[in-house]
């Protein structure tokens, strides 16, 4: 066992899509970027599709990220995006390998 990193980009439409799989309390980290140029990401946590404006909204070039530390443990489930229009996010997990 050891500790993993995955990267990648996820593009965003006005449909929901999950863009990080549930990690069962493996995730160490994880950081999403909205890279798009003007469209608006919105991020839901769990198995619920994203719904626009309704949970954490991310401006473009904005960030948001969580980790491990002394009294907080990251989300563990799965990560929903949708975004007001076409877009991209980039994203960078780290997790616990099996």
């Amino acid at each position: 066992m050891g500790q993993k990193t995955a990267n990648g980009t996820v593009t965003i439409s006005t449909t929901s899509v999950e863009a990080i799989p549930n990690r069962q309390t493996r995730r160490t980290s994880f950081l999403i970027v909205n890279t798009s140029a003007a469209a608006i990401a919105t991020i839901a946590k769990g198995d619920i599709a994203a719904v626009a404006n309704q949970g954490i909204v991310l401006q473009p070039t904005g960030i948001y990220s969580e980790s491990n530390g002394d009294n907080f443990t990251c989300w563990q489930g799965a990560i929903q995006i949708v975004g007001s229009g076409a877009g991209s996010c980039a994203l960078v997990e780290t997790y616990e390998e099996v």
